[in-house]
């Protein structure tokens, strides 16, 4: 199964960061014991930035704001971004010679109708959470909550999972939230 994850951090991660994370959580590691009576909040066996939940974040482009520089360009792509789209490092792995800066790409993520859609962004500036369907969240201090957890022969509902999540995220406005797409 596919599972959406909503990492938050104090800066917009690095893909070597995400995965230092995620490491405690993948099936090797999880289920190296096998002890069954052990209360799994969740594992992997696979990860990505995005995923099938790639493009779920809508940011408004406003070109007067000079924290997100939409109108700024530089050959050095994400260098002091605030958002992480996985369309555009998909792109510059795909095609390593094009010279053409980030923005020149906006357009295919939804510039033109001044929204972009993305894979990570500072919380407050996300539009919309409703539509981003998060089960499992990891905070600011990597303490993980989950919508179902494992307790070795059953799966347990949080029923208090949308509250958690709220609180988490209203405490953690000024942070970044990334979408994973988690396979287990």
């Amino acid at each position: 199964m596919h599972y959406c994850v909503h990492l938050i951090t104090k800066v917009l991660p690095k893909e070597e960061e995400i995965e230092k994370i995620m490491e405690p959580y993948n099936d090797d590691n999880v289920y190296s014991n096998e002890d069954e009576s052990k209360t799994v909040k969740f594992s992997w066996d696979y990860w990505v930035i995005g995923g099938r939940y790639g493009g779920g974040i809508k940011l408004k482009i406003d070109e007067d704001d000079e924290e997100y520089r939409w109108q700024f360009y530089s050959q050095k792509p994400r260098e002091g971004r605030l958002f992480y789209s996985s369309i555009l490092k998909q792109i510059r792995k795909s095609f390593p010679g094009l010279r053409n800066s980030e923005e020149d790409w906006y357009q295919y993520l939804g510039y033109q109708d001044k929204y972009l859609y993305v894979d990570g962004a500072r919380i407050k500036d996300i539009l919309n959470f409703e539509d981003l369907g998060c089960f499992i969240c990891i905070d600011i201090n990597q303490n993980v909550i989950a919508r179902e957890t494992w307790d070795g022969k059953n799966f347990i509902i949080n029923q208090s999972f949308d509250a958690e999540y709220k609180k988490i995220l209203e405490e953690s406005k000024d942070y970044f939230l990334t979408i994973l797409d988690i396979h287990d």
